[in-house]
């Protein structure tokens, strides 16, 4: 008998050893949960390796994964729309607010154009959009006006009792303005000279 020049000669225990790990790489491919996985990662690290059922899934999954690929990319472009949106009609509906209390300041307070331009100037300032809060500190911020004596309205309240400044025909009210200690003296005589007459 001839002898077969691929044949080695091992021991029996490396036999053993040769059939059990062949046996154990097997039933890793066969395996259900992992084969498929195993597999792929054998032929990614000797791709000369051949899986003929790897080619099938791959070739009959493709068309499947092209379409998860494009419904994957509309999804999220879809989810970015709807993003897009719900920002706009959020940042719609706190500028309509703003502009709400911008105006009931306005006019709670009478401010100006140049008003309102201060309490929009102290809100960017602080990073708030505290309306209240910045009109407040507008108005706080502001000179206060002179106080003004209160009248009963009963009388003027300016009066220019003896007409000081003023032209008269009054020679009386000339004389007073000229020397009012004069006219004082005058005024007293005539009134005793009065009380004498009586």
């Amino acid at each position: 008998m001839a002898e077969n020049p691929n044949a080695v000669q091992i021991s029996k225990d490396d036999l053993a050893n040769l059939q059990g790990s062949r046996e154990l790489l097997r039933r890793l491919l066969e395996d259900n949960e992992g084969g498929l996985e195993l597999k792929r990662k054998i032929k990614k690290i000797v791709p000369a390796a051949q899986f003929p059922e790897l080619d099938y899934i791959d070739a009959a999954s493709k068309p499947i994964q092209e379409k998860m690929t494009l419904l994957e990319k509309q999804q999220k472009e879809l989810q970015d729309r709807l993003d897009a949106q719900k920002k706009a009609e959020e940042d719609a509906a706190a500028e309509r607010s703003l502009r709400e209390r911008l105006d009931a300041v306005r006019q709670q307070y009478s401010f100006t154009d140049e008003g309102m331009a201060a309490v929009i100037d102290r809100m960017k300032k602080q990073g708030s959009s505290d309306v209240e809060g910045a009109a407040a500190y507008i108005i706080g911020t502001q000179p206060k006006p002179a106080p003004t004596a209160a009248s009963s309205g009963m009388f003027p309240s300016k009066m220019n009792l003896f007409g000081s400044g003023i032209e008269s025909d009054d020679p009386s009210i000339v004389a007073l303005n000229r020397d009012p200690m004069a006219w004082m003296e005058g005024e007293a005589l005539k009134i005793l000279a009065e009380g004498e007459a009586a």
